[in-house]
């Protein structure tokens, strides 16, 4: 199910990967509990899809919640604790307004402005 709702993704069909995805996750939680590997990593799936189904709030709320419970059960230096990270400041990144954005970003240095000639 799992390698179905990937297919979906990157052939940009969010809305049938979303379904795949939600599915996989109940039947993940279901077989190997809510905090085993697999389960966080169907749910990092979800939430790219829910940005691919134009569901960016979904998508940041999931990967803020599924960050906490890798770095909780995983460990802060697990790759899937680091992939979720980035995935969330990706996904962040794409959706905060740019005016929001400017707090964040390194200041330029100054430019040298040359005078024009005149011909």
């Amino acid at each position: 199910r799992t390698l179905l709702a990937f297919t979906y993704l990157h052939a940009n069909r969010g809305g049938q990967a979303v379904s795949q995805f939600e599915k996989a996750v109940r039947d993940k939680e279901r077989m190997h509990g809510p905090h085993a590997a697999s389960t966080l990593s169907a749910r990092n799936g979800l939430a790219l899809a829910y940005e691919r189904a134009d569901r960016a709030t979904d998508a940041i709320s999931l990967l803020e919640r599924n960050l906490a419970d890798c770095q909780r059960f995983l460990g802060e230096d697990d790759l899937l604790t680091e992939s979720t990270s980035h995935s969330l400041q990706s996904v962040t990144h794409r959706h905060t307004h740019p005016t929001q954005l400017r707090r964040y970003a390194r200041p330029r240095p100054p430019t040298k402005k040359t005078p024009r000639r005149r011909p």
